[in-house]
């Protein structure tokens, strides 16, 4: 929203007055002294929660996911909230037993700010089934985009990323 005020006396060759919230002013329709720089856009970021790519753990309710890793490299899409594709989970072919994965995200995407915001747990044997608890996943917590972990036939990557884009805005006084 823009208020205009016009002048009853001219004052510099002033025609009009354009105040916005952070005080900038335009003067006449000539010489324009504010510009889309005078008005820094606010970042929203949007929370989500992130699974790497693969069957569900459970069918009914909980989306969460897991990856199954046969031991040669591959890569996997990382979805947030189900459908929007957020990155991708590389996995390393296996070296000495460990393996590293990698978790590269998209433009506009980023890990929340918050401690252990990836949460990998491995599974050997049977696919892994249930509702899974990521706070309690044990084979790594942590916030660095590539680590290295044991090798396991089954992955379950849970990762807090947000989504953040500018909203620019005019505001009034």
């Amino acid at each position: 929203i823009t208020v205009v005020i016009e002048l009853d006396t001219k004052v510099a060759n002033v025609d009009y007055l354009i105040k916005s919230a952070n005080e900038c002013f335009v003067y006449s329709e000539v010489t324009e002294i504010c510009g889309p720089d005078d008005f820094p856009p606010t970042i929203v970021c949007e929370g989500e929660t992130a699974w790497s790519f693969g069957p569900r753990y459970n069918v009914r309710g909980n989306w969460a996911t897991y990856t199954p890793y046969d031991g040669d490299e591959k890569t996997v899409d990382l979805f947030a909230g189900q459908t929007r594709h957020a990155g991708t989970v590389h996995f390393s072919a296996v070296d000495g037993g460990k393996v590293t994965i990698t978790i590269e995200m998209e433009e506009d995407w980023s890990l929340q700010d918050v401690s252990d915001a990836i949460k990998v747990q491995g599974y050997n044997g049977k696919a892994p089934s249930g509702n899974p608890a990521p706070g309690r996943f044990r084979t790594y917590k942590g916030n660095e985009l590539s680590f290295t972990v044991d090798a396991f036939e089954f992955f379950g990557i849970h990762v807090d990323i947000q989504y953040c884009y500018e909203v620019y805005e005019e505001g009034v006084e």
